[in-house]
């Protein structure tokens, strides 16, 4: 009620005054190059240290005046105190005024606010989220974008995976149907085309044909072995390659290795290769004696 009491009283009639002040002094800011926070900071900083140190001058002065008894010193003292009556009405003016441009200032904002409100319940029909709120909500939705930055490298990583996995079993594919074909060419090479589809009769011919049928009995299940060892390395490639993804890119690396390990699987599979063709001249002279065994069995039957 004080406050407003001497806004009333006293203060308005300096209104005008006060406002062209006002006006002059934002003309002569509006006139100077923008201030940045920093320097509006430090600006603060130097009013502050200022008023420090006259209120210590002021004190001290204060004191020596007091402490003085002569007749001089009451003229001085009452000089003394005018001088701070007008400082303290100064500072009460500058106070009504700050205090006045703060009411307006929070009643523009409330107002401001409002106008905003309403315009966003126009078109959302959603109340406006405030201080906590949308703090919360802010950080939900970094904590989101973190997710979201997250599960799209792992995307990343499984795409990765899964084009590299999806190489590796075109390839084996290509592999197996390579051995596939010379199996059958073998067989066809040996005359005993379909020889996994006539086991069965195969068996009741001559011991010799016995031994024969064990040999390329024990072909097979090498080769059985050969894609169970392809099988199991695929496993090991599969449980590897997401560290070796993380671990060893870039993939140019990757790439030599994986032409290491086929030209060390293509040796192999070129010496396995050689020591069959060896032993293809042998089958072949077997199997021929069988079938000239055949024959006479057939010519002694008829």
């Amino acid at each position: 009620m004080n406050v407003n009491s001497y806004i009333v009283k006293e203060k308005l009639p300096k209104e005008v005054a006060v406002r062209q002040r006002l006006v002059e002094t934002l003309q002569r800011v509006a006139a100077q190059p923008a201030m940045g926070q920093q320097e509006i900071d430090q600006v603060n900083k130097q009013i502050q240290v200022l008023n420090s140190e006259i209120n210590n001058l002021n004190e001290a002065r204060m004191k020596e005046v007091e402490e003085d008894e002569s007749p001089e010193s009451k003229v001085g003292k009452l000089s003394f105190f005018r001088q701070n009556a007008a400082i303290i009405t100064r500072k009460k003016e500058q106070t009504a005024e700050k205090l006045n441009e703060l009411r307006s200032e929070i009643t523009n904002y409330q107002e401001e606010m409002r106008e905003k409100q309403d315009q966003l319940k126009q078109f959302s029909g959603e109340q406006v989220l405030r201080g906590e709120e949308f703090k919360r909500y802010v950080n939900k939705l970094r904590g989101k974008s973190s997710v979201y930055k997250m599960k799209r490298a792992e995307l990343s990583d499984l795409r990765a995976e899964y084009g590299i996995l999806s190489r590796t079993e075109e390839i084996l594919k290509a592999k197996d149907a390579q051995l596939l074909e010379q199996l059958n060419a073998m067989e066809a090479q040996m005359g005993v085309s379909g020889f996994h589809e006539t086991q069965e009769s195969m068996e009741k011919v001559s011991s010799m044909k016995a031994t024969i049928d064990a040999r390329k009995g024990e072909t097979l299940e090498e080769m059985s072995g050969m894609v169970m060892d392809l099988n199991k390395k695929i496993a090991e490639r599969k449980a590897h390659l997401a560290p070796i993804i993380k671990e060893l890119r870039p993939l140019r690396q990757k790439m030599q290795d994986l032409t290491v390990d086929y030209n060390e699987k293509k040796h192999s599979y070129d010496s396995v290769a050689a020591g069959l063709d060896s032993n293809m001249a042998k089958l072949e002279q077997e199997v021929k004696v069988i079938l000239l065994i055949i024959y006479l069995f057939i010519f002694l039957a008829s």
